[in-house]
């Protein structure tokens, strides 16, 4: 890590502050590398009095700084085309939709109309329903998901009747839906960086758009019935989500959401559309 740099993190925000009247918040993302926090006339200008109060030689910051700019331009040209083409990709999505929805309308009227010339009546006796179902719940539950052989089906119905056994499958069908989301609700969620090291994070509650910043030493959590977009600065990270601890490295800074209970990195383009246009 460049020594000047360091200094500039042993002095501290508040005092950058007290010293150059620079911001606490700007002063945090300048010594943090959180160059997204910043316009690139405002950092430079910030990085030169802090130079001349200091007598430090920040170049190395500089071109750091330089490279992460030109890098945004591009992400800025590249969202100008992504919105141009995603209106005409919304275009042919409404039109899709609209002839779905007519030819839609066309079938189902046909079925009503064929359907009112051909009077079909099923009786259903509920006795032998009642029966034929005793008999599937004495199968082990693995059978009824396989595919059930005809003459098994009639033997087991006593008879032909399709209408019952059909009706007896999406009952099955019903019993995995039901227990499939039952699974779903035990999973426990957990959102908590894990540091190894002096770690820097930005966090931002989406609902209220409210901001945050740490610097951490130990273990933190996160109130995981919130919706969060998270950043951190280039290097290693570690949390645990959802119980399950990951790690992620890069030598650019680092933009996740947590939504909904689901944690993905995501690029700035994103995070900036979820943070109302900002990039912090």
């Amino acid at each position: 890590m460049d020594n000047n740099l360091q200094r500039l993190r042993d002095i501290g925000a508040q005092k950058i502050h007290g010293d150059t009247h620079i911001s606490r918040e700007f002063a945090q993302a300048l010594i943090h590398e959180s160059f997204e926090d910043l316009q690139s006339v405002q950092f430079f200008g910030f990085v030169s009095i802090i130079e001349k109060t200091y007598g430090l030689d920040l170049e190395e910051l500089k071109v750091k700084a330089t490279e992460y700019f030109q890098e945004e331009a591009k992400f800025d040209e590249e969202k100008k085309v992504f919105i141009v083409a995603k209106k005409k990709k919304n275009n042919t999505v409404l039109s899709s939709f609209i002839f779905i929805l007519i030819f839609s309308s066309f079938v189902y009227y046909t079925f009503i109309y064929l359907n009112s010339l051909e009077e079909m009546a099923v009786i259903i006796d509920n006795t032998k329903i009642e029966d034929a179902h005793k008999k599937v719940e004495m199968l082990p539950k693995n059978d009824l998901a396989l595919v059930v052989d005809q003459n098994e089906t009639k033997d087991l119905l006593g008879g032909d009747d399709k209408n019952i056994t059909q009706e007896l499958l999406k009952l099955k069908s019903l019993d995995i839906n039901m227990s499939k989301q039952i699974d779903a609700s035990q999973v426990i969620h957990s959102l908590k960086i894990l540091p190894k090291n002096k770690l820097w994070i930005g966090y931002i509650d989406i609902q209220t758009n409210q901001k945050y910043q740490k610097t951490l030493k130990n273990k933190f959590s996160l109130d995981t019935s919130k919706n969060w977009l998270l950043l951190f600065g280039k290097g290693t990270t570690k949390l645990e989500i959802n119980g399950e601890v990951k790690v992620f490295k890069s030598d650019q800074n680092m933009r996740f959401k947590y939504v909904n209970g689901k944690f993905q990195k995501i690029t700035i383009i994103e995070f900036k559309d979820l943070n109302k246009g900002h990039k912090w």
